[in-house]
Parts: C-alpha cells; structure tokens; sequence
C-alpha cells in the first residue's frame, strides 16, 4: 500500500470530501426516514386493517425491508463519518505542508517531486563571497556534490 504524496496531499480538495460527506449524510437520512415510514405507515396500518396468514407474511416482508433500511443508514452513517474524519485528519498537515511550501517558494527554494530542496546560494560566506547553492535529500540528509563533498542541508523549520 502506497501513502500519500506530498503532492497529492497538497492538490486535494477536502471540501470535496466534505461534500461527498453530506451526500452520504443525505442518503442516511432518506434510508432512515423511509424505515420510519414503514414500521409507523405500513407495517401498522397492515395490522389494524388486515388479519391471516397473508396480513403476517407481509408485515413479515415489511420487517425485513425495515432493517435493510436500516442497514443501509448505518453504514451510509459510517460513510459521512468516515469522509468527516478524513478530512479533519488531512486539514492540519495539510495547512502545515502548504505553509512549508510557501516559505520555500519565498525564500527562492525548489521542492523536487521526490521532497528533496534545492536552495540558491545565500548570506556571506569566506572572502564574502555567498556559499554555494546546494540541495538537501527528501528526508533531510545533505546530498553530496560531484566531487563528494558535502553539501549542508538548509532546512526552513
């Protein structure tokens, strides 16, 4: 199982999931109220109104179709709350990632498809000349040049 990118946690649109949230809220809500609808409609007004064998095979029937409306607002309930969840859970790292990416952006830094940082040279350095430009791995260990020196890592946080 593969977890999420850097990127595909900054391009996702948790409103979206929100959304889809509420449209299985929506479909909870249906389920429920057409359960109600037969066990408080149905179902009684067949007994007051009916008797026999056929009066107690269709309330029967009508039972049954009742917990498959059940069934069907938990696990629509389970959906909208899962998605909720989701989102909540995703909004702070999310927030977290972007300001990240921001500073970055500011600060002349390039953010590599992989997560490693290439940043410009900077400040004063021996002679006062700026130090060199250099890059920092994914995980934040410094890459090193061609000549396999070592470049220092910069890290922003």
């Amino acid at each position: 199982m593969s977890g999420l990118t850097w990127q595909q946690l900054d391009a996702l649109d948790l409103g979206l999931l929100e959304t889809a949230a509420d449209g299985w809220g929506q479909a909870s809500g249906r389920a429920d109220a057409s359960r109600t609808r037969v066990d408080n409609e149905m179902v009684d007004v067949l007994k007051k109104s009916q008797e026999g064998d056929a009066e107690r095979a269709a309330v029967r029937r009508l039972r049954q179709l009742s917990q498959n409306f059940q069934y069907v607002y938990m696990q629509c309930g389970m959906a909208r709350t899962s998605l909720n969840g989701l989102a909540a859970e995703l909004r702070a790292p999310q927030k977290q990632l972007r300001e990240v990416l921001d500073e970055a952006r500011e600060r002349k830094f390039t953010v590599k498809p992989d997560g490693s940082v290439e940043y410009p040279a900077a400040g004063k350095g021996e002679g006062g000349q700026p130090p060199p430009g250099g890059s920092s791995g994914a995980a934040g260990v410094p890459h090193h040049d061609a000549q396999g020196d070592r470049q220092p890592g910069r890290h922003s946080r």
